[in-house]
């Protein structure tokens, strides 16, 4: 780092110049940046989830439908849903949606064919082109194809279901506007509608992401500059930080925009973190400078130059080393197998490590620049040193009882921590007050579950489903579906339809209200039956067969035991040579839940291994490494404890915490070690050199700990979405608690292991003279 910044204040033009550079291309690549969110923005294009979705859609549509539903009462223009006006309404909204690319159809209540009964069996009508509209109406309140899809029995609700042809998001989120486009129109005339499905989380998230970006980011910005104006007492301090480490935010935006990333769940607080991180180590650098600009003469520009590389190389390696293991946490998350957590991971490491380049070129050349009055900090207090001194006494003094506490406590949490499970239901990703979770809970009372879970059943090539035996094999899986499972809803296949042609051909006896059982009568069925009924749910050669549930917004736990259940009964009952797919929200959702999981467990087991490699190859010593770690896994499980001990579910947010919080905790325990070691290699005692690590490094430590843990708490705070803010808030108790970690069980280390935690330092015991640090000057 010393190099690095000797060559910038030589010539400071050209990192200038280098840095207008990336930032003018950060500027295009934001340009590049589109929000987006949905389960195929977690999982990628290449998950075999999505390619088997898509293959559901080429074959069927459904799967992620739109759902636009509208209620007719005394504050809106229709009385019910049968009313010509609502029916002129929705027909021209069929014909609007059905020209745009991407859908595949749309199904209103004005178009869609109703079964009428007559006296040789049944005739085909549509509401819309309908002159005995009344009669017509009298009978579709009450159709069994309809009731609960198109509308419901009161007709006081409909639904306008757009089938999309690809599960494309950008597809989907495009058609998903345009109808908000042409519902515009009829809202203004009186009529209310509630959106459901994944497109609707297309169109809607990215507004409420965009909101809560202005939220968060303004609070995190006052918490920082607070902490600097505290240490600093100047403007100019504050300015200088924020100059530099708002360049490396924007250029952690700059790089998922020209890396083709979107703007998710995951990735929308990377800027944010960067920058408070940022701040962090530049807070340290501009701690140590104000020290020597209050301890020595720095008018001329040459001895500033002087100062800030004798501040480089004090803390230099120390930043660096910082720097690296907060990028190994993030880095990570390149394991999990989301693409949202991987594009989280690579762009958080790339920022964090943009910011620690920017903190050792661009901020020293605009220190050398300052006035010297401009950057100095308030000299420690006497009741600053009497507590740092009073720290050290007290852990040293009581450090087998803090030291077997905390094992004691950390055995404790990781047995808690074992009891924690993965759970949250695909809405409170959203949160409460989403306009989305409102319109699925209306459309769940008045109409349908907004979850869904689509059953594909395959045939052998020797059999189809024109054999009356193979229909009663998917009447039994979906009489399974629906009685077996709290919170799945009427299963719709290709069945309902069948049995109600069959019912109506037969002069609608109720001995016939049921599936025909020959194949001569299971022949003229299918003879008679409109082949719009039969496309969504049929292939073509009679083998696919797709069945369709509802289901209520449920714990993606609860999804999971229904999935796996399933599962085993079509692995039980099926017959011979028979397969099946399964997909839809329900198991899509459950499936990605289970997927977090893997991904908290894999990412803090591999940000452990990397931290403590970074540690091990710094030190050059197993028990530093070790001895290293313990202080900043006890607040890792302490918060994972918890969540086991309380019950409390893991969800999408906390999934990430647990990393994250362990590559920004050791940073506070490398400034320590690698001060304490500094003085003890000069003959210090161990309280000794603890007092003034602690002394020289602790207002910085503490007050970047602070400031992250109450920048965290505000995404507890102010975040909308209960991920994020279930995130935010287990980082904060997380740190804080890293700290108190850090100012006891640290010193206690020192004091009880001494020599172990020196190594080879130990005996080195060669003085460091101030006067060695010095440099002249920088020429040109």
């Amino acid at each position: 780092m010393e190099w690095l910044t000797g060559i910038s204040l030589r010539k400071p033009w050209l990192v200038i110049g280098c840095v207008v550079f990336l930032s003018a291309l950060a500027v295009v690549g934001i340009s590049r940046i589109e929000t987006v969110t949905g389960f195929r923005t977690f999982l990628g294009e290449k998950d075999p989830q999505v390619a088997y979705l898509d293959d559901f859609l080429d074959r069927f549509g459904g799967g992620f439908p739109l759902l636009i539903a509208y209620g007719c009462d005394e504050d809106t223009p229709c009385k019910t849903v049968f009313d010509y006006d609502a029916l002129q309404m929705v027909h021209d909204l069929r014909v609007e949606l059905g020209a745009l690319e991407g859908v595949r159809d749309v199904y209103t209540v004005a178009d869609s064919e109703l079964l009428v009964p007559t006296t040789d069996g049944f005739e085909v009508r549509k509401l819309y082109e309908a002159s005995d509209l009344k009669e017509l109406a009298v009978i579709a309140a009450v159709d069994p194809l309809w009731d609960g899809a198109l509308t419901a029995q009161n007709g006081k609700v409909g639904a306008v279901v757009v089938q999309f042809s690809t599960s494309d998001a950008r597809i989907q989120k495009s058609v998903t506007l345009r109808a908000r486009e042409f519902l515009s129109k009829y809202e203004e005339q009186g009529y209310v509608f509630r959106l459901v499905g994944e497109s609707v989380d297309f169109v809607v998230a990215p507004d409420a992401f965009n909101l809560e970006t202005q939220k968060v980011m303004p609070f995190m910005v006052m918490i920082m500059i607070g902490v600097l104006s505290y240490l600093f007492r100047s403007v100019i301090a504050v300015v200088i930080a924020f100059t530099t480490m708002g360049l490396a935010s924007l250029w952690s935006q700059g790089l998922m925009g020209l890396l083709g990333f979107p703007v998710d769940a995951m990735t929308q607080n990377v800027p944010t973190i960067v920058l408070v991180v940022g701040i962090c180590t530049s807070v340290h650098v501009l701690s140590r400078y104000a020290e020597e600009s209050r301890e020595r003469s720095l008018e001329t520009r040459e001895e500033r130059i002087a100062a800030l590389l004798i501040v480089v190389r004090d803390i230099g390696k120390s930043c660096i080393l910082t720097t690296l293991t907060t990028s190994v946490a993030f880095a990570a998350f390149l394991t999990s197998s989301f693409k949202s957590f991987q594009h989280f991971g690579l762009v958080s490491a790339a920022g964090v490590i943009s910011a620690l380049l920017l903190t050792f070129t661009l901020l020293p050349i605009l220190v050398a620049g300052a006035k010297p009055n401009w950057i100095r900090s308030v000299r420690a207090s006497e009741f600053w040193e009497d507590l740092t001194n009073s720290i050290v006494d007290v852990a040293s003094g009581h450090a087998k009882v803090i030291l077997g506490c905390a094992f004691t406590l950390m055995l404790l949490c990781s047995y808690g921590a074992s009891l924690v499970v993965v759970e949250t239901t695909h809405y409170s990703l959203l949160g409460r007050d989403n306009p989305v979770v409102h319109w699925a809970e209306w459309v769940e009372d008045n109409l349908r579950g907004p979850e869904g879970l689509e059953v594909e059943l395959i045939l052998p090539e020797t059999e189809s489903l024109d054999d009356p035996e193979a229909l009663k094999v998917v009447g039994n899986v979906a009489t399974f579906v629906e009685t077996q499972f709290d919170g799945v809803g009427e299963v719709r296949s290709v069945l309902d339809p069948l049995q109600r042609v069959y019912f109506l051909l037969n002069g609608s006896v109720p001995e016939f209200d049921r599936l025909p059982d020959d194949e001569v009568a299971l022949a003229e069925v299918y003879l008679f039956m409109p082949a719009s009924m039969v496309e969504n749910w049929l292939s073509l050669d009679r083998r696919h067969v797709r069945l369709s549930a509802e289901a209520s917004s449920m714990p993606t736990r609860k999804q999971g035991k229904i999935v796996s259940r399933l599962e085993a009964y079509l692995d039980g009952n099926l017959p011979e040579g028979w397969t099946y797919g399964l997909t839809g929200s329900l198991p899509i959702f459950a499936a990605m839940m289970n997927t977090m999981l893997e991904t908290q467990m894999k990412t803090f087991l591999l940000a452990f291994l990397g931290v403590w490699l970074c540690l091990l190859i710094y030190f050059k010593s197993l028990t530093v490494a070790v001895l290293g770690m313990f202080p900043n896994l006890l607040p890792v499980l302490l918060m994972l404890g918890t969540l086991g001990f309380w019950g409390i579910p893991m969800d999408v947010g906390m999934t990430m915490t647990a990393a994250i919080v362990l590559g920004l905790a050791v940073d506070d325990t490398i400034h320590l070690l690698v001060q304490y070691q500094r003085r003890a290699r000069t003959g210090a005692s161990p309280t000794e050199a603890m007092r003034g690590a602690l002394s020289h490094v602790g207002r910085s430590v503490v007050t970047t700990s602070l400031a992250l843990s109450l920048s965290f708490f505000g995404l507890m705070l102010l975040s909308s979405f209960e991920a994020i803010g279930n995130f935010g808030l287990m980082a904060s108790v997380a740190i804080f608690a890293a700290l108190i970690a850090d100012l006891m069980i640290v010193p206690a280390l020192v004091h009880t292991v001494p020599r172990l935690v020196l190594g080879e330092w130990a005996t080195a015991r060669k003085p460091i003279c101030r006067e060695t640090q010095a440099v002249s000057t920088i020429g040109d």
